[in-house]
């Protein structure tokens, strides 16, 4: 029979120093038969000012007190970022008090390891702070450290070889902002598998001209679109407006309607001129919500517009401009209700961005929208000056990805 014994001696630090330390070892028959922790390793004294210790807990370095000369050790964490265990403790530890850890330690008989498929698979550190683990952790943010393998596997006498020598896995809580670049990134290395479903890939993430080339993406891994950040873009409508008749629009004036007013370095659609009256002008446009849009995203319709005054002309300030959208049924060609929930906006003559917010919901990627741009002018100066509405963007702001 066998007893485990600790004999106080002194460690070469290696920088020219030595540190008090002790040594377990296992004594037989009045003999030492052998180091109770049967891997080599390295102590060092410690203090724990955070929190008792017991033993097996894995801690590491979190600071230095002055007053004693000695390193401070906290519980080891896998779920915290710089937390990765460096030494094991041997024996049990009261806060504020000093005492040895260890980098390798055998457990004594007394751990339940029955977890594990066989003995000799690796133990890892815990995402529970001083603690060990079967299983690796799998979060995105958990540091994969194997601190030790098991060496008898048990559910009452299991033994445990802790080796505190083993190098991390970087996760995520270890990547400082743009730490990846371009050069970092080796031809074929990113998969799906290695881009989480909820972690878009955003611009900000990116080190400038570091962008992800095709050949940089393993092959049939490509990013999928759900991976990409949601982000607003713009629909280009202007081309797409035609008068209340669905016709083109004219290069001149036509009553009720938006015409094309073009001129040397000018391209610009113009609503009916208005002189001491009242003129609606109006015109249709139609699009299809695009591949990328976001189900139920926000929708907005824009058109960028001002009042443009003739001679004695003013501008009423009743002049409004207003939008409709509705959803066509593709299968019936059914049109529904007025999805604007913005009521027509009074039209200055500063130019503006007039926003139509469009109600999403049930919208998705493919649906057609037919919609209506109108704009009254009230004209009553009692002069011969007309006012004109004048459209100079109309784009529709969709939420997307990518």
């Amino acid at each position: 029979m066998s007893t485990t014994h600790r004999i106080a001696t002194w460690i070469d630090t290696g920088t020219g120093r030595q540190a008090a330390g002790e040594i377990s070892v296992e004594v037989a028959s009045g003999s030492i038969v052998g180091d109770a922790a049967s891997m080599a390793g390295s102590a060092i004294e410690v203090r724990s000012e955070a929190a008792a210790l017991v033993v097996n807990d894995l801690v590491y370095v979190s600071g230095w007190s002055e007053t004693h000369a000695l390193p401070l050790v906290t519980k080891a964490d896998a779920n915290a970022a710089g937390r990765q265990a460096q030494f094991v403790m041997r024996g049990a530890l009261a806060q504020n008090a000093n005492g040895m850890a260890y980098t390798a330690f055998r457990t004594a008989a007394d751990v339940n390891t029955n977890a594990v498929t066989t003995a000799g698979d690796p133990v890892y550190l815990s995402e529970t702070a001083g603690g060990w683990t079967e299983t690796a952790p799998t979060a995105a943010t958990s540091t994969v450290q194997i601190v030790g393998h098991c060496a008898i596997k048990s559910a009452t006498v299991g033994v445990i070889e802790f080796d505190l020598r083993d190098f991390p896995t970087i996760n995520t809580n270890d990547l400082q902002d743009l730490a990846v670049t371009a050069g970092k990134i080796a031809n074929s290395t990113i998969t799906t598998t290695q881009i989480s479903g909820t972690a878009a890939i955003t611009g900000a993430q990116l080190a400038a001209g570091a962008d992800i080339a095709g050949t940089q993406l393993a092959a049939a891994a490509a990013i999928a679109r759900t991976q990409l950040a949601t982000d607003t873009i713009l629909i280009d409508l202007e081309e797409k407006l035609k008068a209340a008749d669905g016709a083109d629009l004219a290069l001149s004036e036509t009553a009720d309607d938006f015409f094309r007013n073009v001129g040397t370095n000018q391209w610009l659609i113009d609503g009916e001129a208005t002189v001491n009256e009242t003129e609606l002008s109006s015109g249709l446009f139609s699009f299809l919500l695009p591949e990328n849009y976001v189900a139920g995203g926000t929708i907005s319709l824009r058109a960028s517009a001002l009042v443009v005054l003739a001679g004695d002309a003013v501008n009423d300030a009743t002049s409004t401009i207003d939008m409709q959208a509705r959803k066509v049924t593709k299968t019936t060609g059914a049109i529904g209700a007025d999805l604007v929930s913005t009521a027509a906006t009074t039209l200055a003559t500063a130019g503006a961005d007039y926003n139509f917010v469009v109600d999403p919901t049930g919208l998705v990627a493919g649906d057609k929208l037919v919609c209506k741009l109108a704009t009254s002018m009230v004209e009553t100066a009692g002069g011969t000056g007309a006012a004109n509405s004048r459209i100079t963007a109309l784009v529709a702001v969709i939420q997307a990805k990518g």
